[in-house]
């Protein structure tokens, strides 16, 4: 068994869970779907698109440019780690502000 586990390179399974992860979120959306009915999933596809647009903003091409940091420098992989993810929670922080106003704009009640 650990020849088999030596053999195997860990970046298929890291490809198999991330196709795994597309089918879980797809079957995820026809469950909200159905529970949820036309105009409620209405506002719930409403806010996803919002959250992808203002996603753009957030990430900024960081992923792209912390692939390309740590494969030119593998040594210092964890420092670029910390310091992308630090940039990332400061970008989303003027993000979140600007959604605020937008969420009492379009009326949005919390039901919770």
């Amino acid at each position: 068994m650990k020849a088999l586990l030596s053999r195997i390179d860990f970046s298929y399974i890291y490809a198999f869970l991330g196709e795994a992860t597309l089918a879980l979120t797809f079957m995820f959306y026809i469950v909200i779907a159905r529970v949820l009915g036309p105009q409620e999933y209405g506002v719930f596809a409403g806010a996803v698109a919002l959250a992808a647009v203002f996603s753009l903003f957030i990430q900024f091409g960081f992923p792209t440019l912390m692939t390309r940091e740590v494969a030119a420098n593998p040594v210092e992989s964890p420092k670029s780690t910390i310091r992308f993810l630090l940039i990332e929670v400061l970008n989303s922080l003027p993000i979140l502000l600007v959604l605020l106003p937008i969420a009492q704009l379009l009326g949005f009640e919390g039901k919770g």
